[in-house]
C-alpha cells in the first residue's frame, strides 16, 4: 500500500492517528430545528452506556453449581473533552450477568464524567441526555426508576434530564415498494406512527445502508424527558449521533 501510494490509504494512516492523539476527523452538522439542542453549543452532555455480560458458563461452573466467575462490563461513553463533539469511552466492572448498573458504578462514572466536563467546559452541563442499550421492554420501570433516579436531586444543581433506550432486539422490518420491487428503506428513515406504542413516545430509525439483506432499524423510546423535546429533536439527535463515530477507512 505504502509502495503504491494509494492516496486513500495515507488518508487513512492520517485519519486513524488523528484519532488517537484526541482529535476529531468530522463533525455533524444537524438540522436546523434541533441546532438549539445539540451539543454544539457546549451546555450539554450527552452518555451512553451499556452492559456486556460474560460467555456462557464453563463445564466446572456447571458442574460444582459456582456462580460466574467473569464480572459484566458496563460501558460509558461522553462528550466530556474541550470539544463538545469528541466523545470520550471507559469502562467498569460491575457484578456478573447483572443488567441493571449497579449505584457505586454509577455514581463513580458520573462524578468522574461530570468533573471532567467541568474542567473541560468551566462549567456544568445544563442538560443531560442519556441513551441507554439493552434495556427490555419490562425493565423501563428499573431505567426510569432506580438507575435515573441514583442521579437526580443532586443540591445546588439540578440539570434537565433526557432519557432514550435505544433496542436492536425486536422483530420490527420495514420495507418499500419502488420500481416494481420490495427495496429496504432509505437511510434516516423514521417511522413513528401506526406501528408504535401510545402510552410513551416511541418511534423506529434506520440511520445506515446494508450491505446485504433486510435492514434491521433501531427501536427508541424515550422514558423521560425533562427538556420537553419535540419528537422531531430528539429523532434528529439520534441519527446525528448514529453518525458520530469517528470511523476512518
Amino acid at each position: 500500500t505504502v509502495v503504491f501510494r494509494q492516496r486513500q490509504s495515507c488518508g487513512n494512516f492520517v485519519s486513524k492517528t488523528n484519532l488517537k492523539l484526541g482529535g476529531i476527523n468530522y463533525e455533524v452538522v444537524p438540522e436546523s430545528f434541533a441546532r438549539n439542542r445539540w451539543i454544539a453549543g457546549g451546555k450539554t452532555m450527552i452518555v451512553g452506556y451499556d452492559v456486556a455480560h460474560p460467555g456462557k458458563p464453563t463445564r466446572d461452573e456447571i458442574m460444582n453449581k459456582m456462580p460466574p466467575q467473569k464480572p459484566s462490563v458496563v460501558g460509558f461513553a461522553f462528550n466530556g473533552a474541550v470539544h463538545p463533539e469528541a466523545f470520550i469511552g471507559d469502562y467498569h466492572f460491575q457484578t456478573p450477568r447483572r443488567e441493571r448498573v449497579e449505584n457505586v458504578v454509577l455514581n463513580a462514572r458520573f462524578k468522574w464524567m461530570l468533573e471532567l466536563f467541568k474542567k473541560n467546559r468551566n462549567g456544568w452541563p445544563e442538560r443531560i441526555v442519556i441513551t441507554r442499550d439493552g434495556v427490555s421492554e419490562g425493565q423501563y420501570r428499573m431505567e426510569a426508576c432506580e438507575e435515573f433516579g441514583n442521579l437526580n436531586g443532586r443540591e445546588g444543581w439540578k440539570p434537565l434530564f433526557t432519557v432514550v433506550v435505544a433496542t436492536k432486539r425486536h422483530n420490527a422490518r420495514f420495507f418499500v415498494e419502488q420500481d416494481g420491487g420490495v427495496n429496504n428503506p432509505h437511510p434516516a428513515t423514521v417511522v413513528d406512527t401506526d406501528v408504535v406504542r401510545n402510552d410513551i413516545t416511541e418511534f423506529y430509525m434506520q440511520s445506515h445502508r446494508p450491505v446485504q439483506g433486510t435492514a434491521k432499524p433501531t427501536s427508541y423510546q424515550v422514558i423521560v424527558d425533562e427538556n420537553d423535546m419535540s419528537s422531531d429533536e430528539v429523532q434528529s439527535l439520534m441519527l446525528a449521533l448514529s453518525f458520530h463515530h469517528q470511523v476512518s477507512y
